[in-house]
C-alpha cells in the first residue's frame, strides 16, 4: 500500500559563532539527522516501524530534496505543511550521507545548504528561539499485512514548522551552521558543481 505521510522530526539547534558579525553572514550549512529506526510509538508517534535496512537503502531519497516551510508574517513564527511553502535550501545531490548509531536506534544524517540571504524570515524566526522541528514528507510503501511497517520510502522535502507542533521521531535534529562571509564566499565560489550558486542563480530569475 502506497501512501504519502508527513514524519515530524524533533528540534533544529542554531549553532551561533560569537565572534562572527551577525550582519556578515550570507549562508549556512546545515546538519541533518533526518531519519531514525523505530520499532513503536515511543520512538515515532506516528507508529511507523523503521528497520535499519531499510533506513539505509532509502535514506539516499534525500539527495536534492528542498528544505521548505513558511513563515507566519504576523506571529513571526513558522508554520506547518502548506500548500504554497517557501524554499530556504536543499540538500546537494553530492552530499554525503552517513549513518550512526545511538542506544539501539539508527540515524542518516547528512549535510544540507541554506540560502540565508534570502531567507530572512526564517532566519529572524531562528534569532527568536533557535529551538525548532522540521518534518519530513515522504511517499512510503507499507507491508500489505501491516500499514506500519515500512518497506520503503521516498523523501521530497524537508520542511521547518512551527513551535507549537512536536515533532513525531524522537531524536532527530538538524544544526544550522553559520558561516562567515569569507567562508561562504570560499565555499560558493570554488566548491565543485556547488548547489548552492545554482539556487541563488534560479532564485534571482524569478
Amino acid at each position: 500500500m502506497k501512501e504519502l505521510i508527513k514524519l515530524s522530526l524533533s528540534d533544529i539547534d542554531v549553532i551561533r559563532d560569537e565572534t562572527e558579525d551577525d550582519g556578515n553572514v550570507d549562508f549556512a550549512l546545515a546538519r541533518l539527522k533526518f531519519m531514525g529506526t523505530s520499532v513503536d510509538d515511543t520512538e515515532n508517534s506516528q507508529g511507523y516501524l523503521l528497520s535499519e535496512d531499510i533506513l539505509k537503502e532509502y535514506a539516499q531519497t534525500a539527495l536534492g530534496k528542498f528544505i521548505t516551510g513558511k513563515v507566519n508574517p504576523y506571529s513571526r513564527d513558522l508554520m506547518s505543511h502548506e500548500e504554497t511553502p517557501e524554499v530556504f535550501g536543499y540538500v546537494p545531490p553530492n552530499s554525503e550521507i552517513k549513518f550512526v548509531q545511538e542506544g539501539t536506534r539508527w540515524f542518516a544524517i547528512c549535510d544540507a545548504v541554506i540560502a540565508k540571504i534570502y531567507c530572512k524570515g526564517v532566519i529572524d524566526a531562528f534569532r527568536l528561539d533557535n529551538d525548532r522541528c522540521v518534518s519530513i514528507e515522504a511517499s512510503v510503501e507499507t507491508h500489505p499485512n501491516n500499514p506500519k511497517l515500512i518497506e520503503s520510502f521516498t523523501i521530497h522535502s524537508i520542511t521547518i514548522l512551527s513551535k507549537v507542533i512536536r515533532g513525531a521521531v524522537k531524536g532527530a535534529n538538524m544544526e544550522i551552521i553559520k558561516f562567515s562571509s569569507e567562508k561562504a564566499e570560499e565555499y560558493y565560489n570554488h566548491k565543485e558543481d556547488n548547489p548552492l550558486k545554482k539556487f541563488a542563480d534560479e532564485r534571482k530569475k524569478t
